[in-house]
């Protein structure tokens, strides 16, 4: 007679493989399920399900073995329906909740913005990240528990934490990316997150355009000025020798998330650098956005428009031009000067932050009456509207030439600038660049 020991330590490797192949077939069933629910189907079909089982009995050599295995067929899809009636549930309790934008950057290149004001966990579920190896890139800011969020979706993940910091955009911090992708064999089916700011979305995107020629890329970004700058549009970089983004490539993400509960956490000054961004396309494109943003009495109550309104004028802008031959650089107001307000005031014992220099970036491009309104509105929310003393001794004329002449909108000594005359709207003018660094 067999050991009873043994046919338990095969029962065991077999409930082994039964349990693996069960979690693959509920992530199909999933899958299924929100095709269903994008296209309005019902997830009951007896007579597929008849049929289904009528075929996999076949399969059952034993005649006596057959009552059973239809049993267990039955109870197979009474669990998945369930299952499909629960995602499809979240999924409607969700639409209220959730706001869509499509970024549509070439027919291979279109992908979903999904915002909400609740937490990463709200929206995770809504990308395919289950049957993927996964590298979260992320930095030594982010809390755990918004790690948790992700790690809890993606079954077979790794961690790579990058310490915080611009300075941290670096070539080093991408070769740690590289190591970590190799050493786990990462294969081009499988896909980087990014979990954080701006600094993390650049760096993974660009790790994952490099990595293998390209391997999938998820966006999660965890401040306001990610949420509505860098977070869509497919520009992805390092910096190299204190240049921000020269070196670079762009690469769109497969999906974005944004959880506005992840701001919760933010500093106050960090958020109001964000708004800058907000601004900027408010200025330059839509008036009504920006008399929000100038007018609101609870900025709370009105950050999922703010976003979402910001999110819709850079996705109209990225479809209309992806690669920044023409539209997209009206993106740029307040950046040329901007980028090396920000870079020369790192000599400061009070460096600016990205958003408090293009601040002051824009109001060196604004008409009279539109550098009122933005000042009023810089100051509302506690951003500076011109450089202290201290910075004035480092960011002199020619410390910004020198700077200046590495701003890829330059040609033959003129700047193609993006002048704002009237809020709502933008003009692109070539100016001297002698001309308009004013030293005061």
């Amino acid at each position: 007679m067999k050991d009873i020991n043994k046919s338990r330590e095969n029962i065991n490797k077999i409930d082994k493989k039964i349990a693996s192949l069960f979690e693959e077939r509920m992530n199909e069933a999933k899958e299924i399920a929100k095709y269903k629910f994008d296209n309005n189907l019902d997830i009951e079909n007896k007579e597929r399900e008849t049929e289904l089982i009528e075929k996999n009995l076949s399969f059952i050599n034993s005649d006596e073995l057959k009552d059973y295995y239809q049993s267990f067929e039955e109870a197979m899809f009474k669990i998945s329906k369930n299952y499909q009636h629960k995602i499809i549930s979240v999924l409607n309790d969700s639409l209220d909740n959730i706001r869509t934008i499509t970024v549509e950057a070439g027919m291979e290149d279109s992908y979903p913005v999904y915002i909400t004001k609740g937490n990463i966990s709200n929206l995770i579920d809504l990308i395919n990240i289950r049957c993927k190896k996964i590298l979260i890139v992320t930095d030594t800011n982010i809390p755990e528990s918004y790690i948790e969020e992700v790690k809890n979706e993606a079954t077979n993940s790794f961690v790579l934490k990058i310490q915080a910091g611009e300075e941290n955009k670096s070539i080093e911090s991408y070769l740690k990316i590289m190591d970590a992708l190799s050493m786990n064999k990462f294969t081009r089916s499988d896909a980087i997150v990014a979990l954080g700011g701006g600094v993390i979305g650049d760096l993974a995107g660009f790790a994952a355009s490099t990595y293998m020629r390209g391997i999938d890329f998820y966006n999660i970004p965890t401040s306001l000025l990610a949420m509505v700058d860098s977070s869509i549009g497919g520009k992805t970089a390092i910096d190299y020798k204190d240049t921000k983004n020269i070196v670079g490539a762009f690469y769109q993400p497969k999906a974005v998330l944004i959880a506005l509960n992840t701001l919760k956490t933010l500093p106050t000054r960090e958020f109001y650098n964000g708004l800058v961004e907000s601004i900027k396309m408010a200025a330059s494109f839509n008036k009504d956005l920006f008399n929000l943003i100038k007018n609101s009495n609870n900025l709370d109550d009105d950050l999922l428009t703010i976003i979402y309104e910001s999110l819709k004028i850079k996705a109209w802008v990225v479809k209309k031009d992806v690669k920044e031959k023409n539209l997209r650089k009206a993106l740029n107001f307040g950046h040329s000067l901007g980028h090396v307000y920000e870079i020369l005031s790192k000599q400061t014992s009070s460096p600016l932050l990205h958003g408090e220099a293009v601040g002051i970036g824009m109001l060196d491009f604004s008409s009279d009456e539109v550098k009122q309104e933005l000042k009023e509105v810089l100051k509302k929310y506690n951003l500076p509207t011109s450089l202290n003393e201290e910075q004035k001794k480092f960011i002199t004329k020619e410390n910004i030439l020198d700077k200046l002449s590495l701003d890829k909108k330059i040609l033959n000594n003129k700047l193609n600038a993006i002048y704002v005359k009237e809020i709502g709207s933008f003009e692109f003018l070539k100016l001297d660049v002698n001309e308009i660094i004013k030293e005061d």
